[in-house]
């Protein structure tokens, strides 16, 4: 059955392909202005993602290990090469692969932590407004994954004739309905989604424009099934590992090809930070069987507005790339612009108004024409000119 919609993310054309498992496939176009669609109008089938659901004999065989070494957490990353407030803004920090961690932000914007540069963190970030309700996890190169109450929206691959159009895959799978509350979101990274309920994990795996569900009830104690609260990915195969407060569960498929719960009392170390504990872990893990298993690059965990690893690491960010994050601009300048200049002209705060503007700014500062109705001291002055003066020296 096909049927049209508008939506518009941001002033960005989108063409938006929804798919649900079965036999019913949904399509349709959303457009930025209000003319109506032509009934005729051609809609591709290249937009649809195809569902393909875990095969039901591939039930999950529960394996009981014995304890492993707790993970111990006890060290936090230093922040003073970061703005004041950095991590306010972050909600989840997720490892991708054996070197890079994303942290996400709530504005549209994430910053990748390449363990390869010492520390240094670069921002990514999208022109996008995702719809009222969703959640927006920004990767790289301009990927990100959309995620509302029963829907996953991820951007095509192929890239659309139109520089203003946006191809945005829409899936919207039953078992998301598990719950009545929005599927948590664990891991969010390249080709790779986590979800889960209650009851089950729901993981996403992307092929292209592909999407393949694996769909796996968690093992319970009890009748209870373990409460997860974390996690990720393991290295070089196609398996996962989930936290609970007390267990590490590790999801593989053994030799006959079905999955199975490898299952180990384990528990997260905070040593002298009691605060710690499973919900935000960031790991890779590298297990050659089921009784061993190696942490992949360095593993941290955000609690309290920190981040916590075993090895201090020092964070900082790209000012060259990123100057809108330069501590100076953030703490020095932009306060001064938020309450002598903003009142009057909205958004001269913001670094990208400043920075086409910064040789008129350092005039009219310089020359006492801005601000018309408040007097900045002699002080405040020279800290806006030379910033000015700084600025207009960027590319």
């Amino acid at each position: 059955m096909d049927f049209l919609t508008r939506r518009t993310l941001c002033g960005v054309l989108l063409l938006i392909g929804a798919c649900r498992s079965g036999t019913e496939s949904m399509r349709g176009k959303a457009h930025i202005n209000a003319v109506p669609v032509k009934p005729d109008e051609p809609i591709k089938n290249t937009e649809d993602a195809e569902i393909q659901p875990a095969d039901p004999n591939q039930a999950p065989i529960v394996f009981d290990n014995s304890s492993v070494e707790p993970l111990t957490l006890a060290a936090e990353a230093d922040q003073s090469g970061l703005p004041a407030g950095f991590f306010d803004e972050i909600f989840a920090v997720h490892k991708v692969d054996g070197n890079r961690t994303i942290l996400f932000g709530k504005n549209k914007q994430s910053w990748l932590l390449d363990e390869s540069k010492q520390g240094l963190l670069t921002r990514l970030t999208l022109d996008i407004t995702p719809p009222t309700g969703t959640s927006l996890y920004v990767l790289e190169n301009r990927n990100f994954w959309i995620i509302g109450k029963n829907s996953v929206a991820f951007p095509s691959t192929v890239p659309s004739k139109d520089p203003g159009q946006l191809t945005l895959i829409n899936l919207a799978p039953d078992l998301l309905k598990d719950s009545a509350e929005a599927p948590r979101v664990l891991y969010a990274g390249p080709q790779r989604l986590i979800l889960a309920n209650e009851k089950r994990a729901n993981i996403v795996v992307l092929e292209g424009d592909k999407a393949r569900l694996i769909a796996l009830d968690f093992p319970k104690m009890g009748n209870t099934p373990l409460p997860i609260a974390a996690a990720g990915l393991m290295e070089g195969t196609e398996a996962f590992w989930f936290l609970s407060a007390e267990r590490l569960l590790l999801l593989k498929k053994n030799e006959e090809g079905r999955w199975r719960w490898v299952i180990s009392k384990f528990k997260v170390d905070g040593g002298a930070v009691p605060a710690l504990d499973a919900s935000h872990v960031a790991m890779v893990l590298s297990a050659s069987n089921d009784r061993s298993f190696s942490y992949v690059g360095r593993t941290f965990e955000m609690v309290g507005g920190k981040l916590f690893e075993q090895n201090p690491i020092k964070l900082s960010v790209d000012i060259k790339a990123d100057p809108a994050m330069d501590p100076l601009f953030i703490q020095g300048v932009q306060p001064l612009l938020k309450n002598y200049c903003s009142p009057c002209h909205a958004g001269y705060e913001e670094f990208a108004t400043l920075k086409p503007k910064a040789a008129a700014y350092r005039r009219l500062i310089a020359d006492g024409s801005m601000p018309s109705n408040l007097a900045l001291t002699a002080a405040q002055i020279k800290t806006l000119t030379d910033y000015m003066t700084k600025v207009m020296a960027m590319p």
